[in-house]
């Protein structure tokens, strides 16, 4: 399939589909003759349909950031992309759905710090950072649940590096863009932050990949068909492991008040075999209880000054 581009402004991106299901070509054109504005639309090449039809996608305005939604492992592939578009400082950002009919609009956001985007590799989940001179601002957004999960800061943040499960994400100040507040940001998914971390010329984070699974695909689609049953069963081993944790712990602290009590005995027998040297040293039974010929009362009086105050008397 060939297909010429006309009126072209600047250059042509091309984005492929990680599993090269689609081809995205975006292209800037301009809409008058004084070639001062200009205008940007996607081509989405369909590469696995007969023909390779292309669908045209007008978007009215400058794109400053264009991404495809990660495909599952072993599932089916994503059909969805992300577009930050429009003239700063603050961006729209419109999720798409190519379906067998057209491309359409999933969700719209409406004037985002936002000329970055960085979707999680499990898909689903999407950060939408403002870098450079937006200065690190970052929304963690639920684009199946269209909601925002949280907002915040991470000032002269260089990149965005999620871990190969999607559980958690990384913003890092990178020495080689910055050489003041190095270091990185860990946060989760839903972007509550866990670390921050500041370290002199900190360069690079780069997360360990991820072995393959060693379970086939089919495997691994029954799974996620089943999984409400597999969490049924998982939690009820959690709650058996956190009942006998809890009896092990009790049995400890039984264990260690008997072992208590048993010392405890012993140093009174070792006590009451001592009495007839504590009789002989003292002249008298210390442990025995006195009567009124052995006892005195004695009362003392003690003067206590609670305050003391000098005034001064004019005479």
């Amino acid at each position: 399939r060939a297909k010429n581009l006309y009126s072209v402004a600047d250059d042509v991106r091309m984005q492929w589909h990680d599993r090269g299901a689609y081809l995205a070509v975006k292209v800037d054109r301009f809409v008058n003759k004084a070639k001062k504005r200009t205008e940007s639309a996607f081509e989405v090449f369909r590469m696995h349909e007969k023909g390779v039809p292309i669908e045209v996608l007008p978007i009215k305005h400058t794109v400053v950031a264009m991404a495809w939604e990660p495909s599952h492992d072993g599932g089916a592939p994503s059909h969805r992309f992300a577009v930050s578009h429009g003239d700063g400082p603050r961006y729209d950002v419109t999720f798409y759905a190519v379906t067998p009919a057209a491309i359409e609009v999933h969700a719209t956001l409406e004037r985002r710090a936002c000329n970055a985007l960085f979707w999680s590799p499990r898909g689903k989940f999407i950060v939408l950072g403002g870098m450079g001179n937006l200065n690190g601002q970052l929304e963690f957004y639920n684009v199946d649940g269209k909601e925002s999960m949280g907002t915040d800061e991470h000032f002269m943040c260089s990149t965005v590096e999620w871990d190969p499960t999607g559980r958690f994400v990384t913003t890092v100040v990178s020495h080689w863009r910055q050489a003041l507040e190095n270091g990185f940001h860990l946060y989760t998914f839903a972007g509550a932050k866990l670390a921050n971390v500041l370290k002199d010329q900190f360069y690079q984070l780069v997360w360990r990949p991820r072995p393959p699974s060693l379970l086939d695909d089919a495997k691994q689609e029954y799974i996620r068909e089943h999984l409400g049953e597999y969490i049924g069963d998982i939690e009820k081993e959690d709650k058996g492991k956190a009942n006998r944790a809890r009896d092990e712990e009790r049995r400890k602290r039984e264990q260690a008040r008997a072992e208590f009590h048993d010392r405890l005995r012993a140093a009174r027998r070792a006590y009451d075999a001592e009495r007839e040297r504590r009789v002989a040293l003292y002249g008298i039974d210390p442990d025995a209880p006195l009567d009124d010929a052995q006892s005195v009362e004695v009362t003392r009086v003690v003067d206590e000054i609670i305050d003391r105050a000098q005034e001064e008397v004019t005479l």
